[in-house]
């Protein structure tokens, strides 16, 4: 396990932090629709990588950023993209009641080509695709055998984004289309959202309508004790940094507050 400090830890390299997973796919079984809730450096991305990258049975995780959308259209149109690249997309074409159909049906609607480096959009027919209908077409057609979870990252910027480019009033509409979207899916169709910001406070800004009351709050809580001890025993004998527990346990009681990248971050200190 290498210390990766200020980058996403994936693969060998994440503390696997099984109680916010376990949490987060029994409230997924449920049914229901996640926001995880924690403030920066706590690892909400490094577990939604872990949850894409060594998915449990029955699941499809789809990971999207969307720091930089501005826009209602972009951000449907980004969604659609990051599923025609994943892998899910063979996935549920494989598992789906009509999966191949309907998936490539809406992914055909749309193509990109470069000319001189710059994207020019197609589309098939000529007339410009709308990727919010497309999309939510898409979702209520699709009968997956398994379950599609959508993880959107950065979720609360991309409505600030929206409101300061376009009005509050598109981004009022932008957080009801989205609602609109995780209820009128199929049973099989899953979103999580997160973000370095609060939704909760910022939706309320714009409107208080319960734009995202239908979200089941999942908090990412710090390690606990035994964890802590154990990430940071694990870190230090990589490092060839060698310190008993009692030591390591004087260093924890002085971080306090035991979110991994605090850890990595001591650990690399001390190295």
């Amino acid at each position: 396990m290498k210390n990766v400090v200020g980058q996403v830890p994936r693969g060998t390299n994440f503390y696997p932090r099984n109680d916010i997973i376990n949490r987060i796919y029994s409230r997924l079984e449920s049914g229901n629709h996640l926001y995880l809730s924690a403030p920066r450096r706590s690892g909400k991305t490094s577990i939604m990588r872990a949850l894409e990258d060594a998915p449990r049975e029955g699941y499809v995780f789809i990971y999207v950023d969307v720091e930089d959308c501005k826009d209602q259209e972009d951000y449907f149109r980004m969604l659609a993209e990051e599923l025609e690249k994943s892998d899910a997309k063979g996935t549920l074409e494989k598992l789906s009641n009509k999966g191949k159909s309907t998936i490539n049906s809406f992914l055909d609607r749309f193509k990109r080509v470069k000319i001189g480096g710059v994207e020019i959009e197609t589309t098939q027919p000529d007339t410009p695709i709308n990727f919010t209908s497309a999309f939510e077409d898409l979702l209520r057609e699709l009968e997956p055998e398994t379950k599609l979870v959508i993880m959107v990252d950065e979720f609360p910027i991309a409505v600030e984004n929206i409101a300061k480019v376009q009005g509050s009033q598109a981004a009022v509409h932008f957080l009801h289309a989205n609602r609109a979207m995780r209820q009128r899916a199929k049973n099989g169709v899953l979103f999580i959202y997160t973000g370095s910001i609060g939704l909760p406070s910022v939706a309320r800004k714009l409107d208080p309508a319960p734009t995202i009351n239908d979200l089941n709050i999942v908090d990412v809580t710090p390690l606990n004790p035994k964890e802590a001890l154990d990430m940071c025993k694990i870190l230090f004998q990589a490092g060839k940094v060698p310190l008993d527990d009692d030591v390591i346990g004087y260093l924890l009681d002085k971080i306090a507050w035991h979110m991994p990248f605090f850890i990595q971050l001591l650990v690399q200190m001390l190295k």
